[in-house]
């Protein structure tokens, strides 16, 4: 039979103070778990969502050169040298853009609808791509892009914002919307979706049971 040993740790001072005998198969309970992790892969950086209340998702972020600035519940912001990539949840119970009757579709339509309205008056020319839309494992998407230039002061005492062209897909999980947006500052005349950008939106995986904190000692129980 194979001997089983027992870890014994003890706190020590000037004196023996105490001693506590730790007991194989009596693993205590998990802590809470994180709000997000990340993962290095062969392809960058795999990023984990699993804030409460939201949809729990991994992403693959492709490249090297991608910096994580940003986290939080709603909104997840990567930035590589000017380049910017803005992951953001917007829920309708709340920003209320979509009604009774709307399909998938229609949803995503007033969805864009109502992020142009806050856009359109904060340049004086803007260029919008019409949106088209794709079905895949996880739902429908709208890939939609907006170039805007020659900013306008929104209030005394803020700065215009930038000449800027914005890539995004948007994915409907009722009643959330996913948004991937990328962002720059160098206009060009493309504003379709790039190959590493559509490599990141089909790596999207979702956990609707989302991710447990790990109990001490579980990877050694399952070696």
């Amino acid at each position: 039979m194979k001997a089983i040993r027992i870890g014994v740790a003890c706190g020590l001072s000037l004196l023996l103070t105490s001693c506590v005998t730790a007991q194989p198969g009596r693993p205590g309970p998990p802590p809470p778990p994180p709000d997000y992790f990340t993962q290095i892969t062969p392809s960058g950086t795999l990023y984990a969502h699993n804030w409460p209340g939201r949809p729990c998702f991994t992403v693959d972020i492709i490249g090297e050169d991608w910096v994580l600035k940003e986290t939080a519940a709603d909104r997840v912001l990567w930035r590589r040298g000017d380049n910017v990539l803005n992951i953001y949840l917007t829920d309708n119970r709340e920003a209320g853009f979509a009604v009774a009757g709307m399909n998938d579709e229609q949803a995503l339509l007033a969805f864009i609808g109502s992020e142009l309205e806050y856009v359109k008056p904060r340049f004086e020319y803007q260029r919008v791509r019409q949106p088209r839309t794709a079905r895949d494992r996880n739902g429908l998407w709208s890939q939609w892009s907006w170039k805007g230039q020659g900013g306008k002061l929104a209030r005394p005492g803020q700065k215009k914002p930038l000449d800027q062209q914005h890539v995004i897909a948007s994915l409907w999980l009722d009643p959330w919307v996913l948004s991937f947006d990328w962002a720059r500052t160098e206009l060009t005349d493309n504003l379709g979706p790039s190959p590493e950008m559509i490599d990141i939106l089909e790596s999207v995986q979702f956990y609707p049971q989302c991710f447990s904190g790990m109990r001490p000692g579980e990877t050694w129980q399952s070696n």
